[in-house]
């Protein structure tokens, strides 16, 4: 579940910001021109705002209790793998020696 929600709060800012115009253009018309008609639509696009609102608020704090959780594993130290841990400075050591395409040939 972690990982579908991560990328999806960095998008979510930009749709409540495009929601806007619409609520100004609303607003506008509704102004000029007073009628139910366009106070419901007022209210739709305000509506749709919160709705944003709402699921940017839940998925951000999605991500925050998949980071605690992370946390926590991290913390008890379910990840450590004594095998991974001997074989951890070699693989170091190989990537250093071996060419990266950023830095060119040793």
């Amino acid at each position: 579940m972690c990982c579908c929600v991560v990328g999806f709060p960095a998008r979510e800012p930009g749709a409540i910001a495009y929601l806007a115009k619409p609520i100004i253009d609303a607003v506008a018309i509704a102004s000029r021109a007073p009628s139910a008609a366009h106070r419901h639509d007022v209210l739709r696009f305000l509506a749709g705002e919160l709705g944003a609102v709402v699921v940017l608020l839940a998925l951000q704090r999605a991500l925050y209790v998949c980071d605690a959780l992370l946390r926590v594993r991290l913390a008890q130290g379910e990840f450590e793998d004594p095998t991974l841990q001997d074989e951890l400075p070699l693989i170091i050591d190989g990537r250093r020696s071996a060419p990266s395409p950023w830095r060119g040939a040793r």
